[in-house]
C-alpha cells in the first residue's frame, strides 16, 4: 500500500500536535505541505510555515524539536514528488485505527491538500489540463465527505485502499503540472481556514 501507514510517525505526529494544543491532525498537516510543495513552496521561505501555522491555528511557534519534526515532513515529502519514483505516500493512520478513524483522516488529507494549494490566488481555476482538474475535483469531493452520515459496507472498505492509490496518483498529477507553473517563491500565500 502507498500510505506512510507502516511507520510510526503518523502516531509521532499525533504526539506533537497534542503537546502543541493545535486541533489538527498529521494526515491534515501533510496534505497543507503536499499542497504547498505543489505551488513550489521551498523550506527556505519562511511563508510556507507560516501558512502551515494559521491552518494549525497554532498562536505561537512550536518548540524547535516539533518545527524539526515538520520540516522533515515537509523535506520528506518534497524529495517523494521531487523524485517522481513513484515513492510519493500520504501520511495516514494504519489498521491499529478503525475505518472509520482511517476515512476520515484521508478526508482530512484531502482538505488539508486542498488547503495547501487554495494558498495562492488564482492556482486552482488555472489549472490548464482536464485530467488534472478532474483530479482536483476529485480529492475535492474525498476532502467534503461527512464520514459521520455515512453507512460503511465491506465493499466500501475494500475499496479504501484504491482511494488512497487514487489519490496518491492525482496529488503526482497535479504535482507534475503545478510545480513546472511556479516561481521559486510565491509570492503571497493566503490561508483558507477551515
Amino acid at each position: 500500500m502507498r500510505a506512510l501507514e507502516d511507520t510510526p510517525i503518523f502516531d509521532d505526529f499525533s504526539y506533537m500536535l497534542a503537546k502543541s494544543s493545535s486541533s489538527a491532525n498529521p494526515a491534515e498537516i501533510h496534505g497543507v505541505l503536499a499542497g504547498l510543495i505543489c505551488l513550489g513552496h521551498k523550506p527556505e521561505g519562511k511563508s510556507w510555515f507560516d501558512a502551515v501555522l494559521k491552518i494549525l491555528e497554532m498562536q505561537i511557534c512550536p518548540a524547535p524539536d516539533q518545527r524539526d519534526e515538520m520540516l522533515g515532513l515537509y523535506d520528506l515529502t518534497s524529495r517523494q514528488l521531487d523524485g517522481f519514483t513513484g515513492d510519493f505516500q500520504l501520511l495516514l493512520p494504519n489498521e491499529k485505527y478503525t475505518f472509520a478513524e482511517r476515512a476520515l483522516a484521508l478526508s482530512q488529507w484531502c482538505r488539508g491538500f486542498v488547503y495547501g494549494l487554495g494558498a495562492r490566488n488564482g492556482v486552482i481555476d488555472n489549472i490548464s489540463t482536464e485530467t488534472s482538474r478532474e483530479a482536483l475535483r476529485s480529492i475535492i469531493e474525498i476532502a467534503d465527505l461527512d464520514f459521520a452520515k455515512i453507512e460503511v459496507s465491506e465493499a466500501d472498505k475494500a475499496a479504501y485502499l484504491g482511494v488512497v492509490e487514487f489519490v496518491r496518483a492525482a496529488v503526482m498529477t497535479l504535482y507534475g503540472e503545478l510545480a513546472s507553473d511556479t516561481p521559486e517563491e510565491p509570492e503571497e500565500v493566503l490561508v483558507y481556514l477551515h
